[in-house]
């Protein structure tokens, strides 16, 4: 009888001691600094992260995680050198910030600088630098509503198919199982009630890069991970069930979506209850953050001035060419380089072709829209043959924009790209093939651009090519060519021409 009373008591105490306890995840990613662009915007995501927070309970009953690349993608973003962003994350107080690849654009001084100006904890497992300046985290504990929590911070783990050159000097980006599989030991001792990875990774990564890690198989060597939030493809994924009871969600890019993920976590029982989650969209006409707005007025002002800043004037309508792959636009960007670093021939293209017309002024706008990215100039040394390989091997890429073309040198290709005479130098002479050239090219198709071109990617690594990373950005030479050579008279040369075969 004794027995049946201590049982009954004790099943009634663990009953009445029974807690659950609600944690609310928020994470956003790819923002790439969409900060004054009309529709869903950095500010007004901030406004909706507040409103949805402090019905969460406030910071002491939720997590706010931002999974990297908030650089890069506007103009406020390149003429804050990156700064705007991660100040508006300060003003809404996120808990995390982890690095992306587009955040590592400016270079480390500029990253460190941005991490300071967050103020909160940044991770990158995989990363190994040789910066001590650049503060960083591998994981961390977090309490939150009396729940432990363990995040974990990973970068992209293939970032030298990015970025040639010396930018990253001083950095190693390590696989993300092999980090995770040292770390975890550690982890595990920490005794986490929860353990989020947070990650700048998609569920796959494309199959041109060499990178076999995804998430649904890092779940079944780490089944202790209880949620991932990815990041990188831009992908809007509300949550997708992995393993036997792990979730893995993305909030998609250009601050549109907001996850959010409830999470219910009994105490005695020492496990997850349930997990549900889903993708709030920012209104976009929704109101705007005013603490966000404080921080980033100057950075507008700075915006409205550098865009409206006329560089120079043109002579003559920017304009395609038929049956070349030259343009204006990319003639214009060729003779900058070239001119920039003293080369004979470039392989570059613009990446968009703003309204540009006789007489008309090239203000700041028009020449971050020819190159919105932060490409430095590389120079390269190729043989005849060597050059053909290479421009073949681009012209697959002709269609998603990533194929760079060639000036300087004329060269004749059929539709699929393949050479059917030339390299010739502009007066017709052929180019020897036993005779080395030098071309110039942005870090980022010298590196591969994103596992696309590989045969470039080889050769910049072979010592008779002499790769070279000026440090030239490929937007400041062009400011300085039209700066320096207005009136602009673009020639419409022809080089890279596409020829029907009979």
């Amino acid at each position: 009888m004794r027995f049946i009373i201590i049982l009954l008591v004790c099943l009634l105490y663990g009953v009445l001691g029974a807690e659950e306890l609600s944690l609310t995840v928020l994470q956003t990613t790819d923002i790439h600094s969409k900060v004054f662009k009309d529709g869903a915007n950095q500010l007004r995501l901030a406004a909706l992260i507040k409103q949805v927070r402090t019905e969460a309970g406030g910071t002491e009953k939720s997590m706010l995680i931002d999974c990297g690349d908030l650089f890069q993608g506007t103009i406020e973003g390149s003429v804050s050198q990156g700064l705007l962003s991660p100040s508006i994350l300060k003003a809404c107080s996120y808990d995390a910030w982890i690095f992306g690849n587009h955040d590592f654009d400016f270079g480390v001084p500029v990253l460190i600088d941005a991490v300071k100006a967050f103020g909160g904890d940044c991770f990158a497992a995989n990363l190994v630098s040789s910066y001590p300046e650049l503060k960083y985290k591998a994981w961390k504990i977090y309490e939150k509503n009396g729940i432990r929590i363990a995040l974990i911070g990973m970068s992209p783990p293939y970032m030298e198919q990015w970025y040639a050159g010396d930018l990253l000097k001083g950095l190693k980006f390590r696989s993300i199982t092999e980090s995770l599989g040292e770390i975890m030991p550690e982890i595990m001792k920490a005794k986490p009630d929860i353990i989020i990875l947070a990650v700048h990774h998609g569920m796959f990564a494309p199959e041109r890069l060499d990178d076999n890690e995804n998430m649904a198989t890092l779940i079944k060597e780490f089944p202790q991970v209880n949620l991932i939030l990815g990041g990188h493809t831009h992908i809007d994924e509300a949550g997708k069930r992995l393993g036997r009871s792990s979730l893995y969600v993305q909030a998609g890019k250009y601050a549109e979506k907001l996850a959010c993920v409830d999470i219910v976590y009994d105490t005695t029982e020492k496990k997850i209850v349930s997990m549900e989650s889903s993708l709030i969209p920012v209104p976009v006409d929704g109101v705007e953050d005013p603490d966000s707005e404080r921080v980033a007025e100057p950075f507008r002002k700075a915006t409205e001035q550098y865009s409206n800043k006329i560089f120079g004037v043109s002579e003559n309508d920017f304009k395609s060419f038929k049956g070349s792959l030259n343009s204006s636009w990319n003639n214009l960007l060729a003779l900058a380089s070239m001119k920039a670093v003293d080369c004979q021939a470039a392989l570059i293209s613009a990446i968009r072709h703003p309204e540009i017309r006789q007489g008309g002024s090239i203000t700041g706008q028009a020449v971050y829209e020819m190159m919105p990215f932060e490409n430095r100039l590389c120079t390269i040394e190729l043989t005849a043959q060597e050059l053909r390989a290479v421009i073949r091997e681009m012209m697959d890429f002709q269609k998603d924009g990533n194929c760079q073309v060639l000036y300087g040198l004329r060269i004749d290709l059929d539709k699929e790209g393949n050479c059917l005479s030339g390299p010739f130098y502009p007066d017709g002479s052929p180019l020897a093939e036993d005779t080395r050239i030098k071309v110039v090219m942005h870090n980022y198709a010298a590196a591969g651009a994103g596992g696309r071109f590989k045969i470039i990617a080889a050769l910049k690594d072979q010592k008779e090519t002499a790769f070279h990373d000026s440090g030239i950005l490929v937007r400041k030479a062009l400011e300085c060519y039209i700066s320096s050579n207005s009136p602009l008279a673009i020639p419409e040369t022809e080089f890279m021409l596409l020829k029907k075969v009979k």
